[in-house]
C-alpha cells in the first residue's frame, strides 16, 4: 500500500490497511486509534513520551472502566467514571481534571475529519465516537492552586521576604568578618 501523502500522522487511513480483515476488529481498531493518537501527538505536537504514555494509559483505564469502545461511549460513562474517581479513588481535582482532559483531548482526536475515525467506525461498527466531556461533566479550573496547602508554590512576597533575609544575612556575615581581627 502506498502511503497517503494526504493523510495526517495518526490517520485511520495510516494505521489500519484498506482490505484486510481484522481477526479482533474493536481491539485493533482501539489499538490503532492509540497508536495514532500517539504518534500525532509526538510528531504533530512535540509532546514528551512521558505525557503522551500517561495519557495513553488514562484512555485505557477508561476503556478498561466503561468496558466499551470509544465508538459505544456516552456521556453516563464520564460521569460514573468522575464519580469512581471522586468517591472511590479520593484523588485531587487537579488529578480528575488532568484525566477528564485526556479523555477529551482523545475524543477531539477522534472527531477530527483529518483523521477520519469517525468515517472509520461509522463503516465497521455502524456507528461513531462522540465527545462525551463537557461542561457539565467535567470540573472546572477555579483555583491558581489547588495542592496541599504546606507544599504550595512561594508567592511573591514569600520570594521578596526570603530575598531580603538572605541578602541581610549575607551582609551581617560580611561585616563580622570585616570585623574579626
Amino acid at each position: 500500500m502506498a502511503r497517503d501523502v494526504e493523510a495526517p500522522i495518526g490517520s485511520a487511513r495510516l494505521e489500519l490497511v484498506e482490505g484486510v480483515r481484522l481477526l479482533h476488529p474493536a481491539d485493533a481498531v482501539l489499538e490503532a486509534m492509540l497508536t495514532g493518537w500517539g504518534r500525532q501527538q509526538r510528531g504533530g505536537r512535540h509532546l514528551q513520551e512521558k505525557t503522551v504514555s500517561d495519557r495513553i494509559a488514562t484512555i485505557r483505564r477508561f476503556v478498561k472502566f466503561a468496558d466499551a469502545f470509544p465508538w459505544t461511549w456516552g456521556a453516563a460513562d464520564m460521569d460514573e467514571w468522575t464519580t469512581h474517581l471522586v468517591a472511590e479513588k479520593h484523588l485531587q481535582p487537579s488529578t480528575i481534571r488532568a484525566t477528564q482532559g485526556a479523555v477529551r483531548m482523545f475524543c477531539d482526536y477522534l472527531l477530527d475529519p483529518r483523521y477520519d475515525w469517525a468515517v472509520e467506525c461509522e463503516r465497521r461498527f455502524g456507528t461513531h465516537p462522540i465527545q462525551v466531556c463537557h461542561e457539565w461533566n467535567t470540573l472546572d479550573h477555579l483555583l491558581d492552586y489547588e495542592g496541599d496547602p504546606d507544599r504550595r508554590p512561594m508567592t511573591r512576597g514569600n520570594c521578596s521576604s526570603c530575598s531580603t533575609t538572605s541578602t541581610n544575612a549575607s551582609t551581617w556575615r560580611s561585616d563580622a568578618a570585616a570585623r574579626e581581627p
